[in-house]
């Protein structure tokens, strides 16, 4: 966190006037409303650096990074394009459940 001011100074050439989110008690009690308010400024700050960040085309249209659910709503899919998008939907099941694990890992480490 302690790079997130410098970055919106010298990269985006902005100001930042709020305090920094208080991300140590996130991970503690997570349904207080204090804490509520420090995931409020994180996702802020990540959603101001992706809508003014230069290569956010690339990283939206990296399907990779996304999953497009606009297939849902067309009747007739190709069998082909079907195909494309199931072994996408593997790949990122795959990819999120290796995260999830690893930040369980992560967890089970810091609360023994």
């Amino acid at each position: 966190m302690r790079n997130i001011k410098p970055y919106y100074q010298e990269v985006l050439q902005q100001l930042m006037v709020m305090n920094l989110p208080y991300v140590f008690m996130t991970g503690k009690d997570t349904l207080s409303g204090k804490n509520m308010e420090e995931i409020k400024k994180v996702l802020l700050l990540v959603l101001c650096y992706g809508v003014q960040y230069k290569g956010k085309r690339s990283v939206t249209h990296n399907q990779e990074n996304m999953f497009n659910l606009q297939w849902l709503e067309v009747p007739d899919v190709a069998l082909e394009e079907l195909e494309a998008l199931s072994r996408n939907m593997v790949f990122q099941l795959r990819r999120l459940i290796d995260e999830r694990n690893e930040h369980m890992e992560l967890i089970m480490d810091l609360t023994q």
